[in-house]
C-alpha cells in the first residue's frame, strides 16, 4: 500500500517535464530512488520498533554473602609535567619566551578503601547487589547458619592503613518451599508482531480497557530481581495462613527458577474470580500470545460454599507441542477445588514429561511481512509527498 506514494514521484516528473520540456532523466532518477529510499528506511525503522521485544528469565538464588570492609596500601608511582626552564627567540628586536616542561615521577601511593556490601548468587553464578534487610530476610527464610569465608586477601599495611575483611555466607538448603528466585529481562526479536492479524491479535486492548475488563498487566521485576508469578493470588490470600502463603509462593518460584534454567520456560498463573472463560481469550490478545518463552495458565475460580472451585482452565504459549497445554488444562480441571501445590506439580510434570520447547519468534516466523498500521502508511505518504515537493521546487529553480 505504501508504494502507491510513488505516484507523487510520477506527478512531479510530469510537472517538471511540462514546465521545462527538456531532458529530466537525472531528476526522475533522484525522485524515484529518493522516494524508494524513504520507504526502505521507514520499513526498517518500523520492523525494528515492532519486533524489538523482551522476555523474563529466572534462576534460583543459592546463597548470599556479606563482605566486610577492607583496606590495603597500594604502592604506585605517577608522572606529571613540571616547568623546567624557558626557550626564548628574538625576532625584529622583540624577544618571546615559552616555558619548557619536563616529566617528573612522584610517589602517589594511597590507601585503597573498600566498603562492606551484600550480594546474592544464583545457581548459574549470576550475582547481584542486595541490602542488609534482604540478607536478613533470606537468612531467616532459609534458616541458614552463617558460615565464615576466608578470602585470603593480601593486605599491605602502611601507617594506619591496612584492614583485613572476609565474608559471611548463608545457603539455601534446597527446600522447595523456601525458594527465592533471581529474575532478569532478556531482549529478543519477535517477528509475530509484524503481522498481528495473522494470529488474530490485531484487536488492541489498552491498559485502561484491560483494567476495566479485569485483565492483568505484565508483572514488573521489583527490587531489581523479584517478580510475581501467581497473579490474582493476593485477592484470596486471606483464606490461608501466612506459612501456607509463603510456601505456595515459594513453590512457584521453584517452578520458574528450576525450569527457567533447565527448560528455558517462564510460567505465569493468572487467577480469575467469577469470570467467564472468554476473558482468557481477551487476556491472550492483550499479551499478544505471551512472550517467546512463556506458558500462561489462566484459571477461572468460583467461591462456592467458602471453597474455591475450579470452573475452567485455558493455557497459551508459543509452542508446537500443544500436548503440554492440554495436559495442564485437563489435570487441573480434575481438581474439584483448587490446590495450588497440586497445580504447581501438574505444570512442572507436564513441562518435563512432554519435553516442552518454545518456537523461536524470529527464525520460525521469518516469512512474515510487515503489517503496517494506517497511521504509518499515512506518514509514509506525507514524507514521500514532501520529498517530491521539495525536489520539484529545486528542479524548477536550477538546472538538473
Amino acid at each position: 500500500m505504501e508504494y502507491l506514494s510513488l505516484i507523487f514521484s510520477l506527478v512531479s516528473i510530469l510537472i517538471l517535464y511540462k514546465l521545462k520540456n527538456e531532458n529530466i532523466i537525472p531528476f526522475s532518477l533522484i525522485v524515484i530512488f529518493g522516494s524508494l529510499g524513504i520507504l526502505f528506511i521507514s520499513n526498517l525503522i518500523n520492523k525494528y520498533s515492532l519486533t524489538s521485544d523482551q522476555e523474563f528469565n529466572s534462576s534460583i538464588v543459592s546463597n548470599a554473602r556479606y563482605y566486610e570492609y577492607w583496606e590495603t596500601w597500594v604502592e604506585e608511582t605517577c608522572t606529571r609535567q613540571v616547568p623546567c626552564g624557558q626557550t626564548c627567540t628574538t625576532s625584529n628586536g622583540s624577544t618571546s619566551c615559552t616555558t619548557n616542561y619536563c616529566t617528573e615521577t612522584y610517589d602517589c601511593s594511597y590507601c585503597d578503601h573498600n566498603n562492606d556490601y551484600y550480594e546474592a548468587i544464583d545457581e548459574i553464578n549470576n550475582s547481584y547487589s542486595i541490602d542488609k534487610i534482604e540478607y536478613d530476610f533470606l537468612r531467616k527464610k532459609w534458616g541458614s547458619d552463617i558460615k565464615f569465608v576466608e578470602l585470603n586477601r593480601k593486605i599491605n599495611h602502611y601507617g594506619g592503613c591496612g584492614v583485613d575483611g572476609n565474608a559471611y555466607q548463608i545457603n539455601w538448603d534446597k527446600n522447595i518451599h523456601k525458594t527465592e528466585t533471581y529474575n532478569w529481562i532478556k531482549n529478543f526479536t519477535n517477528r509475530t508482531r509484524l503481522n498481528k492479524s495473522a494470529f488474530n491479535y490485531n484487536l488492541t486492548i489498552s491498559d485502561s480497557e484491560a483494567v476495566s475488563m479485569g485483565l492483568y498487566k505484565y508483572p514488573k521485576i521489583k527490587n531489581d530481581y523479584k517478580q510475581e508469578y501467581l497473579l490474582g493470588f493476593d485477592k484470596i490470600k486471606h483464606k490461608y495462613n501466612n506459612a501456607t502463603v509463603d510456601s505456595i509462593e515459594s513453590s512457584f518460584k521453584y517452578l520458574n527458577g528450576s525450569l527457567g534454567v533447565n527448560n528455558k520456560v517462564h510460567v505465569f498463573v493468572l487467577l480469575f474470580m467469577n469470570k467467564p472463560q472468554d476473558i482468557s481469550i481477551k487476556q491472550e490478545i492483550h499479551w499478544e500470545g505471551g512472550n517467546q518463552n512463556e506458558i500462561v495458565v489462566c484459571i477461572g475460580l468460583n467461591n462456592k460454599n467458602n471453597t474455591l472451585k475450579t470452573e475452567w482452565v485455558k493455557s497459551f504459549s508459543w509452542t508446537d507441542n500443544k500436548k503440554t497445554l492440554i495436559d495442564i488444562r485437563e489435570n487441573i480441571m480434575e481438581l474439584d477445588s483448587i490446590d495450588f501445590f497440586k497445580c504447581n506439580k501438574i505444570i512442572y510434570d507436564a513441562i518435563i514429561k512432554d519435553k516442552y520447547h518454545y518456537k523461536n519468534l524470529d527464525k520460525d516466523f521469518d516469512y512474515l511481512d510487515i503489517d503496517l498500521s494506517d497511521n504509518t502508511i499515512i506518514l509514509d505518504f506525507i514524507l514521500v509527498f514532501l520529498f517530491n515537493l521539495i525536489a520539484l521546487f529545486i528542479g524548477i529553480k536550477i538546472e538538473i
